[in-house]
């Protein structure tokens, strides 16, 4: 519930208490016409009326679910950083801060994590509380969003940041494999503890100095418990969190998100943001040249293609209409031939084993494995081979490349529109970023590249420093000229 204080000027304070003191009770309402002049003139000049200041956001990838557990992409992670928090967030250095979390206590052998949370955090106002006013965060909310992390309906990305937690294993065992619910034993995961509405205890199995790390990805975020046990509501396009914007709408590629006004966010000096994802990346450039996008997080192959030089600077002609931020960030690709394929992949690995030659016009670093392609006779190509579809512009360029410099014109490659690797697939890929590598298992590639997060912004903004964190925005400190720009 907002409220509104109304302030009045001095005089006119004065003069009504001079009416009432006069007059004695009375039942009679006596409407002014025309207020004191001095009055008015006064309310003018006091009244600070704040400028209203929006910004676009253009992603390079489809957001189609604001779920964080399904946060398959960057740009989705970057949309869900915005909306939700976790107990622990990463600063531009990718070192662990707190977010939800107040203080951290750590037992000497390392197992045990007793972790307070601030004081008067508030989940947005959202249709999922009986009142519609969010309320206060608990706990509970905490070991109820992690322990769902490991359910069947859910991807695994979340689960392995957890694993190490005693007890999280078994109660993920069962939950993927044991479907008849009323045969389940394990009730949920002993090494999460609640101890009182703002404090709650980890309990680890061995020692792990990446635990903050863990719990600041957005896989992790907190929302409460009603947003995922509510009939007819679902994260995935109704998100509640406590992060500093609130969701409005998400219609045709456009996720409109306002400033949440809590006291901790004051300090925020942007009041909507539009996350924009266009049907191409050619398109997505050109509406930023039109200054209809603001900022570009990430660019994309061929937007580096465009306004990178050969030594990876901005090109001059663009240096007075926008500028590039190098970010620590990367994104990681892999790129696998599926040894269950039911055709015959001999030829086609034997042709694979000359991608080092190809150029790729990528921006990053070719990591090339041909020992782990299969080493039999070439025999004949087949007409066609399929690879899964992806929405992963990387992928895109080195299924491409590998497709017209190896294998056109005796084959050819074709997407399948299916983003799961079946008997028909020969190739696919999977990717991800910097700080999840080290906790997903992406062995057995033989090819992969790291491409750098290279951010562009219009010279109305300021404030973006570069960062080690490939989803963070930093939208805290941004500063924004000519903030005309209305809400639409």
């Amino acid at each position: 519930m907002q409220t509104t204080i109304v302030k009045f000027p001095l005089l006119l304070v004065l003069t009504l208490l001079l009416i009432i003191s006069a007059c004695g009770p009375t039942d009679t309402v006596t409407v002014v016409q025309d207020a004191p002049r001095i009055a008015l003139a006064e309310t003018a000049e006091d009244d600070d009326v704040e400028e209203f200041r929006q910004i676009t956001i253009g992603l390079i990838d489809p957001v189609t679910n604001l779920d964080p557990l399904f946060a398959e992409n960057l740009s989705t992670k970057r949309a869900v950083s915005l909306i939700y928090e976790s107990l622990f967030t990463l600063n531009e250095i990718g070192e662990p801060v707190p977010a939800l979390a107040d203080t951290v206590e750590i037992s000497e052998n390392g197992l045990e994590y007793t972790i307070h949370l601030k004081e008067n955090i508030f989940f947005h106002d959202s249709r999922v509380f009986t009142a519609g006013v969010g309320r206060r965060l608990h706990a509970n909310d905490v070991k109820r969003a992690f322990e769902r992390t490991a359910v069947n309906t859910v991807p695994e990305h979340a689960s392995r940041l957890l694993m190490n937690v005693v007890g999280y294993r078994s109660f993920f065992t069962e939950q993927r494999s044991q479907h008849d619910v009323t045969r389940r034993v394990v009730d949920g995961v002993r090494g999460i503890e609640v101890l009182n509405q703002r404090s709650l205890v980890i309990r680890l199995n061995q020692p792990d100095e990446l635990l903050l790390e863990k719990l600041a990805s957005p896989y992790l975020s907190i929302y409460p418990q009603e947003s995922v046990s509510t009939t007819g509501f679902s994260l995935t396009s109704n998100p509640v969190g406590t992060g500093p914007f609130r969701f409005r709408s998400m219609e045709n590629g456009r996720i409109i998100l306002s400033k949440n006004e809590h006291d901790r966010f004051q300090d925020f000096g942007i009041n909507r943001i539009d996350l924009v994802f266009k049907g191409t990346e050619s398109e997505l450039f050109q509406e930023f040249i039109r200054s209809n996008i603001d900022w570009i997080p990430e660019a994309g192959p061929l937007i580096n293609r465009q306004v990178l030089d050969a030594d990876g600077l901005l090109r001059s002609s663009y240096e007075d209409d926008f500028t590039l931020i190098n970010n620590a960030g990367f994104r990681f690709t892999a790129v696998y031939i599926n040894q269950y394929a039911s055709a015959e992949t001999a030829w086609l690995a034997d042709r694979l084993r000359n991608s080092n030659e190809v150029n790729f016009r990528l921006n990053g670093t070719l990591d090339f494995r041909p020992e782990l392609l299969p080493d039999d006779e070439p025999g004949e190509p087949k007409p066609e081979y399929f690879i899964t579809n992806t929405e992963n512009l990387t992928a895109r360029v080195i299924f491409s490349e590998i497709n017209s410099a190896l294998v056109q014109p005796e084959s050819s490659l074709s997407y399948l529109d299916i983003y799961v690797v079946i008997p028909e697939i020969t190739l696919y890929s999977r990717t991800t970023d910097n700080v999840h590598i080290r906790n997903k298992d992406l062995s057995g590639f033989w090819l992969s590249f790291e491409t750098p997060v290279i951010s562009l912004h219009s010279k109305r903004l300021s404030g973006i420093e570069p960062s080690a964190v490939p989803w963070l925005l930093t939208v805290r400190n941004l500063q924004l000229q000519n903030a005309g720009r209305q809400p639409s």
